[in-house]
């Protein structure tokens, strides 16, 4: 079960990763295209839902740094 501050971590993480996608013509399409750079970057699968606190810094720090 997630405590509060790792809950915190995630939408963070959401709020960036999000607008990557959500914008986007083909919803399904483009979350897929995204959450598969996700787990490319990382080597394994990724997903916001699923990952700790510092994953979370990871792909915010990915994402912001254009890594992804």
């Amino acid at each position: 079960m997630a405590n509060s501050e790792l809950r915190e971590w995630r939408k963070r993480a959401h709020r960036v990763l999000d607008p990557l996608w959500l914008k986007k013509p083909d919803k399904k399409k483009a979350r897929i295209k995204v959450y598969s750079k996700l787990s490319k970057y990382f080597g394994k699968d990724a997903h916001v839902g699923a990952s700790n606190i510092e994953e979370c810094k990871a792909i915010i720090y990915a994402i912001r740094n254009k890594l992804i």
